[in-house]
């Protein structure tokens, strides 16, 4: 019976020893959700911010300008790659599954002010998938923001090619590419800056 009352005691010992480790731990962990200024340590590929590294084929881009896109509660992002004098663009947009394209600007493709439902440009014929207005917000390394009215149609061809052309302050910018998985690409945490333009 004397045992059985030290096993209870032992018992109710250990039970108040843990409740007061447990009571400790809790007190060491922050209840104030994290700021805006914060900026999370993980990236993803609608979280990359000015001076973070994107990986592809053994090259690694600095993010220098994010553009985010805006229509009827639908959100997408460009984000501007740079590595020494050589710029892409990396489109990312959220549907069904998230669309990733590896893009470059082109200046040799000349589209009228209404573009049409078919383009070629070298070899492959495009068709327009869609097109719209969206308001085009862009960061800048000093943490504004500037947004614009943009213009945009998208065409797709075989083999996951694509090309976008958007117009916005009298300007026209047309872009070529194609899709790509999600992990051929490696995201890196950057400092916050753009390291060739600031």
């Amino acid at each position: 019976m004397l045992t059985l009352v030290w096993l209870g005691i032992v018992a109710i010992a250990i039970g108040a020893l843990m409740l007061v480790l447990w009571y400790q731990q809790q007190q060491n962990i922050p209840i104030a959700p994290p700021t805006a200024n914060q900026i999370p340590l993980k990236r993803g590929f609608f979280t990359l911010q000015l001076g973070d590294i994107v990986q592809y084929e053994g090259i690694d881009w600095v993010v220098e300008e994010r553009l985010s896109y805006e229509e009827e509660g639908d959100v997408w992002f460009d984000y501007l790659l740079q590595d020494q004098d050589t710029i892409r663009w990396l489109s990312v947009e959220e549907g069904d599954r998230v669309e990733i394209c590896w893009m470059e600007t082109i200046t040799d493709l000349e589209v009228s002010h209404h573009p049409p439902a078919q383009l070629t440009y070298q070899g492959l014929t495009y068709r327009r998938r869609e097109s719209g207005v969206a308001l085009m917000t862009k960061l800048d390394s000093r943490a504004s923001h500037h947004s614009v009215t943009c213009h945009y149609t998208d065409y797709t061809a075989s083999n996951q090619h694509i090309l976008s052309v958007e117009r916005w302050n009298g300007d026209v910018e047309i872009t070529v590419g194609k899709q790509i998985p999600a992990s051929a690409l490696v995201l890196l945490p950057g400092d916050g800056h753009r390291v060739y333009n600031d």
